[in-house]
């Protein structure tokens, strides 16, 4: 860790503060030299449930196995990306250094969405990869 970074830390104190900190890491966190492309899975959802990360190299398509990660929040907060965030990003970007292609989910939220919406996106997130 750089010594400006755990002294900020050492600033912040023993408090949980994840805005002050994710500040602090952020720059650290590699941005995504992969592309990405996009698919709406469910026709219902406002916003793409699923963003496939795949790398560049190569060209053409080369069947590997995928990594479907689904972001915390319980159904009912968080989403696959936060604007201006890498923090996400950076699971995809090890899925596809490791030779797996990357799967960002999520799920649509309560109270909007009732259940069982959340379990269905993520069905149909499932469906999207494999099907």
């Amino acid at each position: 860790m750089p010594e400006e970074i755990a002294a900020k830390l050492q600033e912040l104190g023993r408090v949980i503060d994840a805005p002050k900190t994710e500040q602090l890491y952020a720059p650290l966190q590699e941005r995504s030299p992969t592309k990405a492309s996009r698919s709406s899975g469910t026709s219902s959802m406002a916003r793409p449930i699923a963003i496939c990360w795949m790398s560049s190299r190569g060209g053409g398509f080369v069947a590997r196995p995928a990594l479907i990660y689904v972001h915390g929040g319980g159904f009912v907060r968080g989403d696959k990306r936060a604007p201006g965030s890498p923090f996400n990003d950076t699971i995809m970007l090890w899925a596809v250094r490791n030779g797996y292609i990357g799967v960002n989910a999520t799920y649509r939220l309560a109270p909007q969405a009732v259940w069982p919406s959340g379990a269905e996106d993520l069905a149909a997130a499932v469906q999207w990869v494999f099907g």
